[in-house]
């Protein structure tokens, strides 16, 4: 039984891990299982406690490592230890998945590729269903749309419409590699479904969703304007990349509304409208985390009294407005400054931003872009503090980083590829 559970890839369980977010609304037990299936794998490999003590080897894991450290000693300044333990819960996997990436063996090409292929699919497949839902209520969703309302998706719209971008990537990266499962036809699949997976994103009109893919999109055309010095077709492609929102004002029903909807929101909020608002209630939230946070600058309120602060600065600050609407930091950043101070936030920002420079040292432009959506995703929200965020961000971050991290990069000459 053990060594057939070692002879699974990584992959297998990183697929599984796609497949209990996409049904996270139905079940969350497919979540829970891929993931506790990582760590047994990990368990059971051979000399796996002489290993753990070499993670802090590894930057970009030992790192996340510490910063779960962080969260749990702010158990000791925290006086609401039911929500201190509630946030410590979510990030056990900050400890675990780097441990659990870095004990398992590689995974190898292949088992990458098919990875990075299951999740492409996924999202195809999730976009069918979206596109199902609208179309049986278009002109009710539409006009929901223009009122701040966002279209049906199978989760949480944010992350759906950011793992879109990336499966976006996947399929790009897939035609680089010229990787098919079995038959040849299916590079014209992966094409057409990339392709439709934009269209999608543009319809969705999510914004964290479209900054992400232009942000991609700049990045690959980069990439493939140093790869292969077409200067003139690729330059030209770059230069008209920001015509495409315009397109889409004009073209795109609920493109247009979300825009709309978007000024009317910012200029409510310009004029101290503090009614519910969407985009108001997230700008309000940012500005209150940063007086929140200044109350303790370096070391933060504890990561239990978050909420507990945020709400008494609402009600001494804005007693007029409703508890529904005050927000907890609608910023990653901000949310660990609140809990953890300058101190937390240079530990965190460095365990997001050198997987980055990772990236653009290795030239892995795959690697580049899930960094680029990654910290897209922390702008507006707070990702990870939730299980699915959470679980996203870490399981993707480390099936990639190991598989692609050289045995030595230091020092090694980065080579065009062909």
């Amino acid at each position: 039984m053990r060594n057939r559970l070692l002879q699974i890839s990584p992959g297998f369980w990183v697929c599984l891990i796609f497949l209990g977010i996409a049904l996270v609304k139905i079940t969350p037990l497919v979540m829970s299982i891929a993931m506790g299936g990582l760590f047994v794998t990990a368990l059971l490999s051979p000399n796996v406690f002489k290993k753990i003590p070499h993670i802090i080897l590894e930057p970009s894991a030992g790192i996340f490592v510490f910063f779960f450290l962080l969260v749990l000693v702010s158990g000791v300044y925290s006086s609401d230890t039911d929500q201190w333990l509630e946030r410590l819960r979510i990030k056990v996997p900050f400890l675990l998945l780097p441990l659990a990436f870095f004990i398992i063996k590689k995974p190898n090409e292949r088992h990458v590729n098919l990875s990075l292929y299951f999740l492409w699919a996924l999202m195809i497949g999730g976009a069918i269903v979206s596109v199902g839902l609208y179309l049986n209520d278009p002109e009710g969703i539409t006009e929901a749309i223009s009122r701040g309302k966002t279209m049906p998706t199978p989760f949480n719209h944010i992350r759906f419409s950011l793992m879109t971008v990336f499966a976006v990537v996947c399929g790009y990266y897939l035609r680089r590699q010229k990787f098919v499962a079995k038959y040849a036809w299916e590079k014209w699949l992966q094409v057409a479904g990339t392709f439709l997976l934009i269209a999608f994103i543009h319809v969705w009109a999510i914004r964290s969703g479209l900054l992400a893919l232009y942000l991609c999109l700049g990045a690959i055309l980069l990439y493939e304007i140093w790869r292969t010095r077409k200067l003139v077709l690729l330059g030209s492609l770059l230069l008209l990349l920001p015509a495409l929102p315009v397109v889409a004002y004009y073209t795109v029903p609920t493109f247009t509304n979300k825009v709309d909807y978007m000024l009317y929101d910012l200029g409510r909020f310009k004029e101290g409208d503090t009614a519910a608002y969407s985009d108001a209630r997230r700008l309000r939230s940012i500005m209150v985390s940063w007086e929140v946070g200044k109350q303790a600058k370096w070391f933060g309120v504890g990561y239990g009294d978050i909420k507990n602060k945020m709400g008494a600065y609402y009600k001494a600050n804005y007693p007029e407005l409703a508890e529904e609407n005050s927000l907890d930091p609608h910023n990653q950043f901000l949310y660990v400054f609140v809990g953890l101070g300058f101190f937390g936030l240079a530990v965190f920002t460095w365990a997001v931003l050198y997987p980055l420079w990772l990236a653009w040292r290795w030239r892995n432009i795959l690697f580049v872009c899930f960094n680029l959506i990654a910290i897209t995703s922390f702008i507006p929200e707070y990702p990870v503090e939730n299980q699915v965020g959470t679980a996203f961000y870490l399981t993707t971050l480390f099936f990639l980083y190991f598989a692609f991290k050289p045995g030595e990069d230091r020092g090694v000459e980065v080579k065009r590829p062909d």
